[in-house]
């Protein structure tokens, strides 16, 4: 393959080098197959589509250097944007200067970016996958939670392995890995906790383990974790295009301003009249809901300079960093929903 390296076996190179090196060696996307006791089966695990974002590259390599014993199954773990990740500095790159965003590539032909993911599609495809899970962090203050785009129980038991929190997202399609994937086995995205984070990297490795080295991935939960929180993604708020933003206490010369620890409340409820940024005449945001439709006039209100919320919901992935939030955006806006079993399995 042209844009994807595929190792039949773990490379020597994985147990004697430390991550960035072994990163580095790799040098482009890979996909490293581990074989387990029943080939009809095949779980797959990615990481690292974002450069940096270092947990997935984190838990594959200590998978790779310490693959689980007795697998019940087949296993490929598939390294995402490998020169991001190394470019100096180091995990300081999402992406590449002139690079798509690896996480929105998998839908259509194109760029090198979705060369290498129409080649790791190819291989998955070609697969009897029971099971994916794709491993992020959040540059944002939030916990370990995962998310779907099913209601499916087992996409809540799935998520167990890592957390006990799945939001459940029904928005536009973004071109992401899950969208491609989760059809044909079910699937779900780990916001592992903050990039940096050792704890974030920890939690990455041990559900990755989990989730590969159970009899069945849809019991794999460890003991002791809280019933299954269900959430509903229902909306997007974005920073528009031209618009500057900073984070700080008051108002400064950007077009909005934003409370640096804002992101506090991911996870947490935000009630009407919370305010949110102070504005410029050029300030504003934009609400995208679940259909594309803009919706901004139903939840923000400006008034005196200064843009408050005017409908309760509690945030997800509210990030406080300038770059992500205008390449992404600024939160997904969420509400509290029931979940089927409490995230017990319905697989057979």
């Amino acid at each position: 393959m042209e844009h994807v390296r595929v190792f039949a076996n773990p490379p020597p190179q994985a147990r004697e080098l430390e991550l960035l090196p072994f990163l580095r060696w790799v040098g482009q996307t890979a996909v490293f197959r581990l074989k387990g006791a029943d080939s009809s089966r095949c779980r797959a695990l990615i990481g690292g589509l974002h450069g940096n974002e270092p947990s997935g590259f984190h838990a594959l390599h200590a998978l790779l250097r310490d693959p689980p014993r007795d697998l019940p199954c087949d296993a490929l773990l598939v390294l995402g944007n490998v020169p991001a990740a190394v470019a100096e500095p180091a995990w300081g790159r999402r992406m590449l200067p002139g690079e798509e965003d690896m996480n929105r590539v998998w839908d259509a032909p194109g760029s090198p970016q979705r060369a290498a993911a129409a080649e790791v599609l190819d291989l998955l495809r070609a697969e009897p996958l029971e099971a994916v899970a794709d491993l992020h962090n959040n540059t944002g203050y939030n916990p370990i939670y995962a998310v779907a785009i099913s209601d499916d129980p087992n996409r809540a038991a799935l998520a167990r392995c890592w957390t006990h929190r799945v939001v459940r997202y029904r928005g536009q399609r973004l071109g992401t890995f899950l969208e491609q994937v989760d059809p044909g086995a079910p699937g779900v995205v780990v916001e592992c906790g903050q990039a940096g984070d050792p704890e974030a990297d920890r939690r990455a490795h041990e559900g990755a383990r989990r989730f590969l080295s159970a009899p069945s991935p849809f019991e794999a939960a460890p003991d002791g974790l809280p019933p299954t929180e269900g959430f509903q993604s229902i909306a997007r708020i974005l920073i528009p295009p031209g618009v500057t933003l900073a984070f700080a206490q008051g108002p400064t010369e950007a077009d909005l301003t934003i409370f640096p620890g804002i992101d506090r409340y991911n996870f947490c409820s935000m009630a009407i009249g919370t305010l949110l940024a102070y504005c410029s005449d050029r300030g504003r945001l934009e609400v995208i809901d679940n259909r594309g439709q803009d919706v901004t006039s139903d939840y923000l209100q400006l008034k005196d300079g200064r843009l408050f919320l005017i409908k309760k919901v509690v945030p997800v992935m509210m990030t406080t960093n300038c770059e992500v939030a205008k390449q992404d955006c600024l939160l997904y806006a969420a509400e509290r929903v029931a979940t089927p079993s409490n995230g017990a399995s319905s697989a057979s």
